[in-house]
């Protein structure tokens, strides 16, 4: 199987265009109302803004009441470079932040490999127009530790994003679509407990970060396709109910960029779509 590698997107790209959830980083789409009492900024996207059109990534799926004959793509993503995990120093609310620190100091979590699988890459089929039906299900973020999680995660456009505040000091969570840098959300989390939602409106991949704790960041891939997924330690993903056909499988990862590889899936075929990040 052909792989070809997109441009690759240095962090420092990524953190500008990216930009943010909760307390500062890189980018991707949202939106939302609010659940708690409290002081809450809400900045972003007017009711007449609309995302951008056509692929995968942006709009025009159609979901079937069942998909005849369908095929499944099954893949790992893996990474054979030598780069480790950055450290983040905390450097204030030290009380409620550091709690597991070395130091100063705690993982970044923003490359995650071992055995040479890759965690917290996203996956999905660009290019694919219709399918099994979305079940749009809200994201949640949890303000936790002064870290975000899930530190990757799959929303759907036009789907809700439910922000939490598990910790005792005031967070920022701050949304920032990659696509055009498009400033989201501000949401102002003061009180612990603290839960406010917002829908999201705008596909593609979303920067989570807090303006009050700048190490803080995570990533939100908002899919108009329920073919999307997020590895996990195993690096795998598997796709099911996939209608013959070609299709382009895409990979992004917030520091490793984008890769992507041709798929063809046959009636109730299965397909293999390794890929790695050097």
């Amino acid at each position: 199987m052909k792989l070809t590698l997109s441009r690759h997107l240095p962090i420092t790209a990524l953190v500008g265009a990216l930009a943010s959830v909760g307390c500062k980083k890189s980018a991707p789409p949202s939106e939302g109302s609010s659940s708690a009492p409290a002081a809450q900024t809400s900045g972003g996207e007017s009711e007449t803004s609309k995302p951008p059109a056509a692929s995968a990534e942006s709009g025009g799926y159609q979901g079937l009441d069942s998909v005849a004959d369908g095929g499944k793509i099954t893949g790992t993503v893996s990474y054979a470079g030598k780069e480790a995990d950055s450290k983040i120093k905390v450097s204030k609310d030290k009380e409620v932040c550091c709690v597991g620190c070395t130091g100063d100091e705690k993982p970044a979590n923003a490359l995650l490999a071992k055995g040479g699988k890759l965690s917290n890459a996203i996956v999905y089929l660009d290019g694919i127009t219709k399918g099994k039906k979305l079940d749009p299900k809200p994201v949640s973020i949890d303000n936790k530790g002064c870290m975000f999680d899930p530190h990757v995660a799959i929303g759907y456009s036009g789907s809700d994003v439910v922000v939490t505040n598990s910790d005792s000091v005031l967070h920022n969570t701050h949304l920032v679509a990659q696509e055009g840098s498009k400033d989201l959300f501000n949401i102002a989390l003061p009180k612990q407990g603290q839960t406010i939602t917002k829908k999201l409106k705008r596909p593609g991949v979303i920067a989570v970060s807090c303006d009050a704790h700048d190490w803080m960041h995570a990533y939100i891939f908002s899919a108009t396709h329920p073919y999307v997924a997020v590895t996990g330690a195993d690096g795998a993903f598997s796709f099911t109910d996939v209608p013959a056909g070609k299709y382009t499988l895409k990979v992004w990862h917030e520091r490793l960029g984008k890769k992507e590889t041709a798929v063809e899936v046959a009636a109730k075929g299965e397909a293999k779509a390794d890929v790695s990040f050097e």
